[in-house]
């Protein structure tokens, strides 16, 4: 929580005065925990083992994500290189689509991949590049074409039973990994929908989505209730 409140503390919220970049936190809250462990073992040796811990972690972390950064760029990159880009966007111009369902397309691939793979970071590194050519050619914010993306990525890692988190929450209260992705599936879906809403309702492109959004809602309530005669199926034959 130090790092959180280092950066909340010195900002426009706070102390403005005095700016903190994450690295700074970091650092200075890395520098109280040292100093607040040599308090605790009176030896240095721990310490710096436990702080040897840190930068090994830390590694392992940024191998991890420089790896998917460097694979979303070259998906990214192969995409345009054989034109799909132009091909989706001739696609999407022929059909007579608008900026606002080409991004909410996007905002479902996202969220879909990322349920699929466990991973947000893997699902988001792969569109993002595209973002930016994609904005340009039909004329619309950047920002707001990225942030259904970036926040879909989120809700989709969450209800996947493969993704590092469910199955660290899984082994801590020893239920299985199927078990925490359905109570969450519910809550997460209503929570993506909401802000599928609330972001095209503040672009001003909620009228232009509300057929497809209605599709959306309705794909999730016909998968909702067969999984559920799927589930009675299942208990009655096991009684």
């Amino acid at each position: 929580m130090l790092p959180l409140f280092f950066m909340l503390t010195f900002s426009k919220m706070g102390v403005g005065t005095i700016k903190v970049g994450m690295a700074t936190a970091i650092l200075l809250s890395i520098f109280i925990g040292l100093v607040c462990e040599y308090a605790r073992h009176k030896q240095a040796k721990p310490v710096f083992e436990k702080l040897q811990g840190i930068f090994n972690d830390m590694g392992k972390v940024f191998a991890t994500v420089v790896t998917l950064i460097i694979a979303g760029q070259t998906f990214a990159m192969g995409l345009k290189s054989i034109g799909a880009i132009d091909a989706l966007l001739h696609m999407a111009s022929s059909a007579g689509f608008t900026a606002s369902v080409i991004v909410l397309f996007m905002a479902v691939l996202t969220f879909s991949i990322s349920a699929l793979m466990g991973s947000g970071n893997a699902a988001f590194f792969s569109f993002a590049p595209m973002v930016p050519q994609i904005a340009e050619k039909i004329g619309t914010n950047v920002a707001d074409m990225i942030l259904p993306i970036q926040l879909s990525a989120g809700f989709g890692r969450t209800i996947s039973p493969i993704a590092g988190v469910i199955i660290a929450v899984a082994g801590i209260s020893g239920l299985s990994p199927f078990d925490i992705v359905r109570r969450t599936l519910i809550p997460m879906l209503s929570g993506w929908l909401i802000m599928l809403v609330i972001t095209f309702t503040r672009s001003g492109q909620i009228m232009q989505l509300l057929p497809f959004l209605a599709g959306i809602i309705a794909l999730i309530a016909a998968i909702t209730v067969l999984v559920k005669k799927r589930a009675q199926q299942q208990i009655a034959r096991e009684a």
